[in-house]
């Protein structure tokens, strides 16, 4: 019984100590001027981070635009489990001998303003290639100066090229190095290391 007294004693004290104090004005905290919203709130500057460039051709509902001068040439793989396309390091080109593809990957944009690396495929060391890998080289030439969309047209067994109808301006590319592009791009796409997946899965080990 004391000791509740003792503590009762206690929590008076407390209270009496800060009888002549007056609670903060909690309102003089906020400047609501400083956080209403303006007028122009359209304007407001947000920079959209680049942290994904596919590597992939134009989908057939895509109009694009392709940079004039940043290509860049190499050799891929593609596994048939859709696990994507694959850029191989030169050190590994013997181990793939016979399933690489040389191509030449451009930078795209589309009307929406995606980035993307679209890899057209190279002519092999005979120089021939076939109407599909020439049409998308003749589509690629094209984009570089209009809007245009490819779609494949199985009976002709090439892709057809389309010219956009309307005036879609002129593309806005990125600011980024177009070799930071590329490292974006291939940053889980590289095979560089003889265990890797891809080239277990060529060997018949998995």
């Amino acid at each position: 019984m004391g000791e509740t007294k003792a503590k009762t004693q206690k929590v008076d004290l407390d209270v009496s100590a800060n009888a002549g104090k007056q609670a903060p004005d909690v309102t003089k905290a906020f400047d609501l001027e400083a956080l209403r919203l303006p007028q122009t709130y359209q304007d407001i500057a947000v920079k959209k981070l680049l942290t994904h460039v596919p590597l992939r051709k134009p989908g057939k509902f895509d109009f694009v635009r392709v940079h004039p001068e940043h290509f860049f040439e190499t050799a891929t793989i593609a596994p048939d489990d859709d696990s994507g396309i694959f850029v191989v390091d030169r050190s590994l080109w013997d181990v793939v001998s016979g399933v690489a593809v040389p191509v030449r990957f451009h930078l795209t944009i589309t009307k929406q303003r995606a980035m993307l690396l679209w890899p057209v495929r190279l002519p092999g060391p005979d120089g021939k290639s076939n109407p599909w890998h020439e049409a998308a080289r003749e589509a690629v030439d094209r984009a570089k100066t209009c809007w245009v969309s490819i779609r494949a047209n199985m009976q002709a067994r090439c892709y057809d090229v389309f010219e956009a109808a309307g005036n879609l301006g002129e593309p806005e590319w990125p600011e980024e190095p177009f070799e930071k592009i590329l490292q974006i791009a291939f940053k889980d796409r590289v095979i560089n290391d003889y265990g890797h997946p891809a080239l277990r899965q060529l060997r018949g080990e998995i």
